[in-house]
């Protein structure tokens, strides 16, 4: 008898919240990160926490494996551990110099309000529309830092110049493809192809444009609903 393989066009099992998690908890294991599994307010705001404090959210690995078939998705969760696992060795933002953060610096979209006790703070954070927040977050070859209220006083910058640069590298951004994995939900990717913007002589940007797309690591990230604050890549 043969053995049974799975056919490329196979869907993803009808619980895709749980087998995304549990896939990528395996793939972390078997880099020998043990996890455990904390959940936000949505079905979908998934983190897994290693033993030393690391934490591996999943929402964008959830919304990037939508639709797709199940070895497709495999190899997304693959991708999307990989670069969780590289972000942890990344250079931490303090020790960024003026013009490191001047190129890398991004705007995110996050929601507001208090998140879990365990979890980084964004009062620094500017309004956005109802129930969100605009935050600051710096662009990694394969992942993204999030710029909390702990590390503002170690930052070459101010907080006005890193808005600035942040907003004006964010809209610099192309958008390479679109996704509506739900009604209301827009994910959109995006991969860098412009060079690093100049030295802005405008103040800061008044208002966000297209805010909360990460670059080379085509992070996708939502316009509408978004996960509990965090390192998300």
């Amino acid at each position: 008898m043969g053995l049974f393989r799975r056919r490329k066009d196979e869907p993803q099992p009808s619980d895709r919240i749980e087998w995304v998690t549990s896939t990528a908890r395996r793939m972390l294991a078997e880099r020998g990160v043990e996890t455990t599994i904390a959940h936000g307010a949505q079905p979908d705001d998934v983190t897994l926490v290693g033993a030393d404090g690391h934490r591996y959210p999943l929402f964008n690995a959830f919304a990037k494996t939508h639709g797709a078939t199940a070895e497709r998705a495999s190899q997304i969760v693959a991708e999307h551990i990989d670069n969780l696992v590289d972000a942890n060795t990344t250079v931490s933002v303090d020790r960024l110099s003026a013009d490191e953060l001047r190129q890398q610096a991004r705007t995110r979209i996050l929601p507001g309000g208090e998140g879990r006790p365990d979890e980084p703070t964004f009062r620094y954070a500017r309004p956005f529309s109802e129930g969100l927040i605009l935050a600051l977050c710096v662009d990694f070859p394969t992942s993204v830092q999030f710029i909390t209220d702990s590390d503002l006083d170690g930052l070459a910058l101010s907080l006005d110049e890193l808005y600035a640069y942040g907003q004006l590298n964010t809209d610099r951004e192309p958008i390479d493809e679109r996704v509506e994995p739900a009604p209301g939900i827009q994910v959109i990717v995006g991969t860098r192809s412009s060079p690093p913007p100049k030295r802005p002589t405008s103040p800061p940007c008044s208002g966000p444009r297209r805010s909360g797309r990460s670059s080379r690591s085509r992070t996708a990230t939502c316009s509408s609903h978004c996960p509990s604050p965090g390192p998300r890549p």
